[in-house]
């Protein structure tokens, strides 16, 4: 799993889990894919875990997965974290994050927002704060390696499922795959075969392509809408159908029906 290589890099690299206090309780704020990971690596390390989240979706995955602590802001103790992970996207948590840790305690900052956040520097040094960013992901692999070798790390329940490379443009668009689990990761396994699609399948994307017959059908039905509108003085008084072909004015409609209706002459007689 690349992404587990690099989240285990975040909570190695980062030392919350080797500061020097005896006893370690971190935070942990958002609680997805990266989150859940640096929970999964610091408790693997023996350390009493706090789960933050937004939904009570990802809140109640949380507590699936064995982290019983798991909060929403309002419902967050007034306890003491000598070490908090910001793994979310939000521009607010890294402030957050700070005021939230004890004096000397460890920020790691792992989550990026997509609008600059901010933090209060003196709050930082008059808390003797160490704040760490992280971004590599190489220095991990070999920690990485060895707690999914032996047990102490198992991702698999992170997974919702794995993809072919024809499902990717709707699981980008927000559909999740059928049958797809709680979790949040979807792994795309470029060497699964297609999919065998049905005739109606294949038939309905043929109607749908620009080059389709419903396509040429409607170019067809435009053109002659522009060859009756200079014909017929009534334009644009149009009555489009299946039984008018080509399209008709409505004149001209009542014209045509007026005739088809006309009972047919009978057949002279021959004269002597």
């Amino acid at each position: 799993m690349p992404n587990a290589v690099c989240r285990q890099e975040k909570v190695y690299q980062s030392k919350v889990l080797t500061c020097p206090d005896a006893y370690v309780q971190p935070r942990l704020l958002g609680p997805g894919t990266i989150g859940l990971l640096v929970a999964m690596f610091a408790r693997a390390a023996g350390a009493e875990v706090h789960v933050m989240g937004l939904t009570e979706e990802s809140l109640t995955l949380a507590r699936n997965l064995g982290f019983a602590r798991a909060w929403s802001k309002e419902t967050l103790p007034d306890v003491p974290f000598n070490a908090v992970v910001d793994a979310s996207n939000a521009a607010h948590l890294p402030g957050l994050a700070l005021d939230l840790v004890e004096p000397a305690g460890r920020v790691v900052y792992v989550g990026l927002a997509g609008e600059p956040s901010t933090i209060d520097t003196r709050a930082l040094a008059l808390k003797d704060v160490t704040a760490v960013g992280v971004l590599s992901a190489s220095p991990g692999l070999a920690a990485t390696i060895r707690a999914y070798a032996d047990g102490s790390v198992d991702p698999r329940p992170l997974v919702a499922a794995t993809i072919r490379l024809d499902q990717v443009g709707p699981a980008l668009g927000g559909r999740r795959p059928a049958g797809a689990g709680p979790g949040p990761k979807i792994h795309v396994d470029p060497g699964l075969p297609p999919l065998e699609r049905s005739h109606r399948d294949r038939a309905r994307d043929r109607i749908r392509r620009p080059d389709g017959p419903c396509h040429r059908r409607l170019r067809r039905h435009r053109r002659r809408r522009a060859a009756g509108a200079a014909r017929c003085p009534a334009w644009p008084s149009w009555t489009c159908g299946p039984t008018l072909h080509p399209p008709m004015c409505q004149r001209c409609a009542a014209t045509s029906a007026t005739r088809q209706r006309s009972p047919a002459p009978s057949a002279r007689q021959p004269t002597s």
